[in-house]
C-alpha cells in the first residue's frame, strides 16, 4: 500500500513541477529536419487551368470573386509529422509566408485563406510560355486534364475542322496545350460554329455523342495537342473560385497579418481548426486557396532557395506551418516514471 501512495505522490508531484513542457512546437517547412511534404502553386487569370508549380514566387490578386491569381498551399503528411495521440493536442496552427514584392496604396492585410475542397496537383510549369515540358502525369495542371497530341482527323467538308473521338465521355472544356492560349476556347452549338469561329489565340469545340470537334487556331502545333476536361477534372469556377472549390461559408475565411504595400517581410494567419481537421483525417487536406484584397502581390514558394549555389540547403524563405502541441500522454509518462525511480533510490536504507 505504501508503494501505491509513493507512485501517485510522485506522478502528482512531479508533473505539474515541470519537467513536461506545456507546448511543444514543431515547424513544418520543405527540406526541414527531412519534411518534403509541401506543395505550392498559383494559378488564375488567363491560365486558369494550369497552374505554375516550379516558379519561386506565387501571387495572389484580388477576392474569391476574381479569377485572377489565386495562391494554392497543403502540407501532406501531418498524421505522421505532428506527433500527438489526438487532434485536440494540437494547441495551435499558424501558417507562415514570406512577401517579397508588392504594389504601393495597396493594403495587403486583406490577404485571406479559404479551406480547399478538390483534390489539386502542383505542376512543374517555370513561365506563361510554356518552357516547361507536359510530361505523362500532366503535371502542368492543377485539376489534371486528358491530354492527346494526336489521335484526330479532319471533318468531312470543313476547312478548319478536326474530329477527335470521345467515346463514353462527357467533355466540360477543351483548351490548346499552350498555356497562353488555354483559356480563351469556347464552347459553341454546331460543328458550323466550330468552322466559323474566327483563328485567333483561342478555339472553339463542340461536342455531338461521342465525337468531340474543335477548331485549328493561329499556329496550331500538334506538338502541344489538345486537353479536354470531364465534369470532375474542371474546377466549378475559373481559377479555382467556385463553392465547390473552396469553403466560402459566412466566418469560415481566415484572415491574417501580413506587411502592407511595398513592404517586405514575414505574415501569419491562423489555421488551427483546419490543422487539426487534417490531422484527424488526411483525406480532407485539399490545403488552402489564398486570396488579395488589394493589389498584386508575392510570396516565396518552397522551390525559392535563398542560398543559391553558396548555401544549397537555404530554403528558410518558403512557407512554413509552425505548430504547438501538448506532448503524449506517454512521454510525460515516462517522464514521471523516471522521476519516479530517482525518488525511491533516494528512500532506499541499508540493511544492517
Amino acid at each position: 500500500m505504501r508503494r501505491i501512495c509513493l507512485f501517485a505522490a510522485a506522478l502528482a508531484l512531479m508533473v505539474p513541477a515541470g519537467t513536461v513542457p506545456a507546448d511543444l512546437q514543431v515547424t513544418l517547412q520543405q527540406n526541414l529536419n527531412g519534411y518534403t511534404g509541401v506543395k505550392d502553386t498559383w494559378t488564375g487569370n488567363n491560365h486558369d487551368y494550369y497552374n505554375h508549380g516550379g516558379e519561386t514566387t506565387m501571387s495572389a490578386f484580388s477576392g474569391m470573386g476574381d479569377p485572377r491569381f489565386k495562391v494554392l498551399i497543403r502540407f501532406d503528411g501531418l498524421d505522421a509529422a505532428i506527433p500527438v495521440a489526438d487532434a485536440s493536442d494540437i494547441t495551435g496552427a499558424a501558417l507562415h509566408l514570406y512577401k517579397s514584392a508588392g504594389q504601393s496604396g495597396y493594403d495587403y492585410g486583406s490577404v485571406t485563406a479559404y479551406r480547399a475542397l478538390q483534390p489539386w496537383t502542383e505542376g512543374t510549369r517555370t513561365d506563361s510560355q510554356n518552357t516547361s515540358t507536359i510530361d505523362g502525369a500532366n503535371n502542368m495542371y492543377d485539376r489534371p486534364p486528358t491530354s492527346v497530341t494526336g489521335g484526330w482527323t479532319n471533318t468531312l467538308g470543313y476547312t478548319r475542322v478536326k474530329e477527335l473521338d470521345v467515346t463514353g465521355k462527357t467533355i466540360d472544356h477543351v483548351q490548346w496545350n499552350f498555356p497562353i492560349y488555354a483559356s480563351n476556347w469556347v464552347e459553341v452549338n454546331s460543328i458550323q460554329e466550330v468552322e466559323d469561329t474566327a483563328p485567333g489565340n483561342g478555339g472553339a469545340w463542340f461536342q455531338d455523342g461521342d465525337t468531340l470537334y474543335f477548331s485549328e487556331t493561329r499556329g496550331f502545333d500538334a506538338t502541344y495537342g489538345i486537353s479536354y476536361y470531364q465534369p470532375e477534372d474542371a474546377w466549378d469556377a475559373r481559377g479555382a473560385t467556385g463553392a465547390a472549390d473552396a469553403d466560402q461559408a459566412a466566418g469560415s475565411e481566415e484572415t491574417g497579418d501580413w506587411p502592407d504595400d511595398t513592404a517586405t517581410g514575414w505574415g501569419s494567419v491562423d489555421i488551427t481548426d483546419w490543422v487539426r481537421a487534417w490531422w484527424g483525417d488526411s483525406s480532407s487536406n485539399f490545403g488552402m486557396v489564398l486570396t488579395s484584397g488589394g493589389k498584386e502581390g508575392s510570396w516565396r514558394t518552397s522551390e525559392y532557395n535563398a542560398g543559391g549555389g553558396e548555401d544549397p540547403d537555404d530554403w528558410t524563405y518558403g512557407p512554413k506551418l509552425v505548430v504547438t502541441y501538448v506532448p503524449e500522454p506517454a512521454a510525460a509518462a515516462l517522464l514521471a516514471v523516471g522521476g519516479l525511480g530517482l525518488l525511491m533510490r533516494r528512500r532506499r536504507r541499508p540493511r544492517v
